[in-house]
């Protein structure tokens, strides 16, 4: 179904389409998790426009770009880690101790390819920090390394549409995270739709300029949805590899 719905954006590049709507009404349907532990396969399964690239908001213009660049992304995947006191002080300089427990996110990449390597190249300029896989990391999942991290812990939306229904939130805002720019705009939230399933919205800020605080209400920042993805457990990824879902990063 879920292939079915990014076949089916990628043939018609539109912002405005039933396999958008489908895929809003099953983030609804999901539950938010309170904890996510351990590494998680990734695939797209759409990017959606906003603002003037939208032109009159029916071209869904990142999703065409996509498709042209998709061979020079490392991505592969997220990776989730229980965080103590102590480490999550550290990253929100004692702001963000209440609460949900939270983990420590990053993403999982590879640098087989030339344009991945590009990429990978292209990190190291913005000084985009890199953690290299370990050996059996490399061996059980396939990646080289994790970076771009986050804070993801159970909470509220800051999608407007979404109506502060509960979420479990990817956090990229945070300034010790050292993460750059776009991402360091960046909220995801993920829900859980079948069991070692869960589906992503991409979230950004569309106001960049105005500085993030904790305590400022997230609709001052106007968050727009950018796009869906998947996480998922083994056996999913194994359904995955049979049905040739974004296979490119797999």
């Amino acid at each position: 179904m879920l292939k079915s719905y990014s076949d089916a954006l990628d043939r018609a590049p539109r912002n405005r389409s039933r396999a958008f709507d489908k895929l809003f009404a099953l983030f609804q349907a999901g539950i938010a998790p309170t904890r996510m532990v351990g590494t998680y396969r990734g695939a797209r399964i759409a990017f959606r426009t906003h603002g003037l690239l939208s032109g009159l908001g029916t071209s869904n213009t990142l999703n065409v770009l996509w498709r042209a660049a998709q061979y020079l992304s490392p991505w592969t995947g997220k990776r989730f880690d229980p965080i103590d006191r102590d480490a999550l002080s550290a990253i929100t300089d004692g702001q963000d101790l209440a609460g949900p427990p939270a983990f420590r996110g990053s993403n999982t990449v590879v640098f087989r390819t030339a344009g991945e390597r590009l990429v990978g190249r292209i990190m190291g300029l913005v000084r985009a920090r890199t953690v290299p896989a370990t050996d059996e990391e490399r061996r059980r999942y396939g990646y080289d390394a994790t970076c771009f991290f986050f804070v993801g812990r159970y909470g509220t939306s800051v999608l407007a549409e979404n109506r502060g229904r509960p979420v479990f939130q990817l956090n990229y805002r945070w300034k010790r995270l050292g993460t750059p720019p776009p991402d360091n705009y960046c909220m995801d939230e993920v829900v859980e739709i079948a069991d070692g399933l869960y589906l992503g919205q991409l979230t950004y800020a569309t106001r960049w300029w105005l500085r993030w605080k904790p305590s400022r209400d997230p609709a001052a920042y106007r968050y727009r949805l950018f796009g869906y993805f998947l996480l998922m457990d083994e056996e999913w990824h194994a359904r995955r590899l049979q049905l040739g879902f974004d296979l490119r990063n797999a």
